[in-house]
C-alpha cells in the first residue's frame, strides 16, 4: 500500500506490527474500526478501506536438498493454485507438504476474530428458524466461557432477536466485506448473529473466508 510504503520511508527502517484489533476480536478493514476499538489509545493512519478484506497468506518455505518444501500456514487472498502456477514457470523444484504444527503463524487459535455478539454458523440451510434458535440456546450453555485465553461471546439472556449475516455470492467480494459486516450487524444489537452456509460456498476461493468465519463463530451447527 502506498501509504504504508511512505510511512516506512519516513521511519527509515523495516516495520512489523500485529493486526490493529484486540486479542481474539474481529479484524479491522478501515480506520474507523480501529478508532472504535481503541479510541485515543493509538494513532491511526487512514489508508481507506482494505482492498482484500482478510489477512495475508502465510507461506512456509523450507530448503530440502535439491528442492523446496512449501506449506501454507494461513490461507489468505493469495491462493495455493496461484503460487503453484507462478512457481511452475520458474526454474525451481518444489513440492507441497502438510504441516501439523502451524503455531509459527498467527491466526491459528480455535477462536479468533470474534464479533461482539455470538456468531453461529448453520451448515444445514434447510433447518427452520425455530429449530435453529432452540439448538443455539441449548448448545451455547454447554460451551466453556474461555477457550485458549479467548472469552467466548454468549448472549446475556434469552435469545429473542437473531440477525443474519449476508455476504456476496462472489467469494472475492464476500471476503472484502466479511469483517465490516460482522461489525455493522453486531452494532444493531441482536442476541446472536447467524450465517447460513449454502451449497455454492465451496471451492478454493471460499476457503480463506471460512477459515476466518469458523474461528469467529462461537458455535457451528451441522
Amino acid at each position: 500500500h502506498p501509504l504504508a510504503l511512505e510511512l516506512i520511508k519516513k521511519v527509515g527502517s523495516p516495520l512489523a506490527a500485529p493486526s490493529a484489533n484486540k486479542f481474539g476480536k474481529t479484524s479491522p478493514t478501515k480506520a474507523q474500526h480501529v478508532k472504535d476499538e481503541f479510541g485515543d489509545e493509538v494513532y491511526v493512519v487512514d489508508g481507506d478501506s482494505s482492498h482484500y478484506g482478510i489477512e495475508s497468506t502465510v507461506l512456509l518455505i523450507i530448503k530440502a536438498k535439491e528442492s523446496f518444501d512449501l506449506t501454507i500456514l494461513r490461507k489468505g487472498s493469495l491462493l495455493q493454485s496461484e503460487i503453484n502456477q507462478f512457481l511452475s514457470t520458474k526454474p525451481v523444484s518444489f513440492r507441497w507438504v502438510e504441516s501439523v504444527d502451524k503455531s509459527s503463524s498467527p491466526g491459528q487459535m480455535k477462536h479468533h476474530y470474534m464479533p461482539s455478539v455470538p456468531l453461529i454458523i448453520c451448515q444445514n440451510p434447510n433447518r427452520k428458524l425455530a429449530e435453529v434458535s432452540q439448538m443455539i440456546e441449548v448448545k451455547l450453555k454447554e460451551l466453556p466461557n474461555i477457550v485458549e485465553g479467548v472469552q467466548i461471546v454468549k448472549p446475556k439472556g434469552q435469545i429473542k432477536k437473531i440477525e443474519f449475516l449476508k455476504l456476496s455470492d462472489d467469494p472475492i467480494f464476500a471476503a472484502r466485506e466479511m469483517y465490516s459486516q460482522l461489525r455493522s450487524v453486531s452494532q444493531r444489537g441482536p442476541d446472536v448473529l447467524c450465517f447460513i452456509r449454502l451449497p455454492h460456498h465451496q471451492g478454493e476461493l471460499w476457503e480463506p473466508l471460512f477459515d476466518r468465519l469458523y474461528k469467529a463463530a462461537a458455535l457451528v451447527l451441522d
